[in-house]
């Protein structure tokens, strides 16, 4: 595994322990965040894992599904904030979710398709093959 994504999994399991009550290590647990929510976390994570942190959270299939339009977000406390998430945020997470879903299906699809078969053109490009070699090799040697 990388660097980045061992430190960022790190953050992640960081902020865990530190808020228990607002990020969640179980997807299906995972509710909306406030908006602004870095912010009250920059000072004690630093920034760029910070923010890889919360983006792989956040970009999290579990946490997609949560964003459905309404639903009230939460502030580092687990307590409902006066934000909601709103018509455009559960619409691009519905996007989100389809574009997960249609590239683990490529994927699957990918993984059981055949091999290609090798090209057998016949003893005859295999004796042309076989010269052009010898040829090169001549050539190359003197």
């Amino acid at each position: 595994m990388k660097a980045k994504v061992v430190a960022t999994r790190a953050v992640l399991v960081q902020l865990c322990a530190a808020y228990p009550d607002c990020f969640k290590l179980f997807q299906n647990a995972r509710r909306p965040l406030m908006i602004g929510i870095h912010k009250q976390l920059e000072d004690k994570f630093p920034p760029p894992w910070l923010s890889r942190a919360l983006g792989l959270y956040t970009g999290n299939v579990g946490y997609l599904h949560g964003l459905k339009e309404g639903a009230v977000r939460i502030g580092l406390d687990g307590k409902p904030t006066e934000q909601v998430v709103t018509a455009d945020e559960a619409q691009h997470a519905r996007v989100e979710i389809e574009g997960y879903q249609a590239k683990r299906k490529r994927q699957k699809q990918a993984a059981n398709k055949p091999p290609p078969k090798p090209k057998r053109d016949g003893l005859a490009s295999l004796k042309q093959a076989a010269s052009k070699r010898k040829h090169a090799e001549r050539q190359h040697a003197s």
